[in-house]
């Protein structure tokens, strides 16, 4: 068996890579997860019971910062740790020289999500981590334009999600629905669906709906009443899960003005969902622009505004769009290759 040491911010519910430490264990990778904070706000909270039950669990936050070094080099030494995977930890990337120092055999693998966030810190500390992951070609030339050391390790690991049963037949009792789902906060641009909804609902009748909380949301209310939209879309909060979400939807719209490989497309895309998208960050390699989606670049909300009246008003080619996102789904977005990929490079430490 495999022991790593997996350092997270906080433990957000339904987080993709959550699910993936979840599933290592198949593999013979057994993970003790530290995370510097148990309170997820805005975001809703992983209790990260299963981890709490098997002792796998430490919250750094019960311990003073200039002890975090020594609670961690415990944990490596108690528990025969070999790897550690660092999940976007910031006040964790200082501790990694002396803990390098003090264990030169443990491998440290950092994850990175996107150009944006926690790089900084990466860099800055980068000659004490042996091997990058990122889940998009985008990811791995950034990190091969930014690096200051030859020959990075860098491991290219496409994010997946759980394939379902068979999507459910289109809709047609009820208008077409159209949503977001996502945090409400700058990078993710949940101004612009509001554009879109504002301009799509002159020319289409459609429901609307945003999924999802974050510092935006005043902004986006007050969008929303100045568009004079509040009976067309609908503020759904925070849902349990993206699946619980977006199978309410026929077509997503992704607006971001930057983005790694939102799990919110590969889950729409599973459920036979039509997304819509900024073709910024990884979004490009998720999306077959005209055949399981439309991949906007540059990201225009009126051109947005023609592919979704397109899809309302062609439902042939809706549904022939959504039979093509799930089976792209079933391809690009496989659960178990990304959680073997994980295992293989953890394993290897």
């Amino acid at each position: 068996m495999t022991h790593v040491l997996a350092l997270l911010p906080f433990p957000v519910k339904s987080f993709l890579h959550l699910s993936t430490l979840r599933s290592l264990s198949e593999h013979g990778v057994h993970v003790h997860i530290a995370v510097e904070s148990m309170d997820a706000s805005p975001y809703a909270s992983d209790s990260l019971d299963d981890f709490v039950q098997m002792r796998s669990l430490t919250d750094l936050s019960a311990e003073d910062y200039s002890r975090h070094s020594s609670v961690l080099a415990g944990l490596i030494e108690a528990r025969g740790i070999s790897a550690i995977l660092q999940i976007g930890a910031s006040m964790s990337y200082p501790l990694l020289p002396e803990l390098k120092m003090r264990f030169p055999h443990i491998r440290i693998i950092d994850l990175m999500l996107n150009p944006y966030g926690h790089n900084w810190d990466h860099f800055l500390f980068e000659n004490v981590i042996d091997t990058v992951v990122v889940e998009s070609e985008f990811m791995a030339d950034v990190i091969r334009n930014s690096t200051m050391r030859p020959a990075r390790d860098i491991r290219v690991v496409r994010s997946g999600t759980r394939i379902g049963g068979a999507y459910s037949t289109l809709q047609t009792t009820r208008p077409l629905t159209v949503g977001y789902a996502g945090r409400l906060s700058e990078e993710k641009a949940p101004v612009e669906f509001v554009r879109v909804v504002q301009q799509a609902s002159q020319r289409i009748s459609a429901q609307f709906k945003i999924f999802g909380k974050g510092p935006m949301e005043r902004e986006v209310l007050a969008a929303i009443r100045r568009a004079d939209l509040q009976e067309r879309i609908s503020m759904e909060g925070f849902a349990p899960t993206n699946v619980e979400a977006l199978s309410s939807l026929d077509v997503l719209i992704v607006p971001s003005r930057f983005d790694g490989r939102p799990a919110a497309i590969m889950e729409a895309s599973a459920l036979g969902v039509v997304t819509i998208a900024a073709g910024v960050g990884g979004i490009p390699e998720m999306l077959q622009d005209g055949v399981n989606g439309f991949c906007l670049t540059p990201w225009s909300v009126p051109a947005a505004v023609d592919r979704l009246c397109a899809l309302a008003e062609n439902k042939e080619l809706l549904e022939s769009m959504r039979r093509a996102s799930r089976a792209f789904a079933e391809v690009e977005f496989n659960y178990d290759r990304m959680v073997l990929s994980y295992a293989d490079i953890l394993r290897a430490a």
